[in-house]
């Protein structure tokens, strides 16, 4: 399913959205002009290196892996395997790419996918909480869900980038406030695709128990950032979004949710 659009007004223009798009966007082209392995070999986040600094002094470490082996009857059986990899060389302290990796992004694809979720959730969310708290918000979300993919997988020498756990957030934060709101959707049906309007709850529902089900599978995803982000949003949007009451003619009367 690919969103298209969603159909609840905004009150304000989302300054800070618009910011956070337009830095990953800089920061990318930046990035391949200067070599966009290196970049997040040197600004991802390596789990690895958080949960021992002290592997920041190697240059080669040695990991150890499951394989399936099937044998010749079909029957299958695992076994470990060690071998040796890389460790990225980071000028900054291994937390600190808690934040960098934030704005880091391995591919165009990659960064279009997430802006583009960025763009149809997060204006939402920021007209709900407001400018400020919404900063506040977006990088709470990111550095939980990079926690939540390093506690569940803290051995891996990968590089982790993108935006992806910290807009998991807002759109766990967008199902709690926003639960009945319209989202027009492209919804490929076998070899034809159809536009529909699905609620809010439909479509990011679905959406999260694809990521429960393919955690822990492709190790190229960070599924479990994913799932951390989400829930964290969820949580986190119920402490943020307060109602706001104003005095009119008649009494308090509810302006809105800010």
């Amino acid at each position: 399913m690919i969103p298209l659009k969603d159909e609840t007004p905004v009150r304000r223009t989302p300054f800070v959205t618009r910011t956070i798009a337009l830095l990953n966007v800089i920061l990318f082209l930046v990035a391949g002009a200067t070599g966009l392995h290196r970049v997040v070999e040197r600004y991802g986040a390596v789990p690895a290196l958080i949960t021992d600094p002290s592997m920041s002094d190697r240059k080669v470490a040695t990991v150890e892996e499951e394989r399936v082996i099937r044998g010749f009857f079909g029957e299958e059986y695992t076994e470990t395997v060690s071998r040796k990899v890389s460790v990225p060389q980071q000028p900054i302290p291994p937390l600190l790419t808690l934040i960098t990796s934030m704005f880091m992004h391995g591919g165009l694809f990659h960064l279009l996918g997430n802006m583009w979720f960025l763009w149809i959730f997060g204006d939402n969310v920021e007209d709900l909480v407001g400018h400020g708290r919404f900063v506040v918000f977006y990088l709470v979300c990111g550095v939980a869900a990079s926690l939540s993919h390093i506690l569940l997988q803290p051995d891996l020498v990968m590089p982790m980038v993108g935006a992806s756990g910290a807009i998991s957030g807002v759109m766990g934060a967008y199902l709690r406030k926003f639960p009945t709101s319209r989202i027009l959707t492209l919804l490929p049906i076998f070899f034809f695709f159809h536009v529909v309007r699905v609620p809010a709850f439909l479509f990011l529902g679905v959406w999260f128990l694809l990521q429960l089900l393919s955690a822990g599978g492709d190790q190229g995803v960070a599924w479990y950032a994913h799932i951390g982000g989400f829930v964290v949003g969820f949580v986190l949007i119920g402490f943020l979004a307060r109602r706001r009451f104003a005095m009119g003619t008649t009494g308090f009367v509810r302006t809105g949710i800010s």
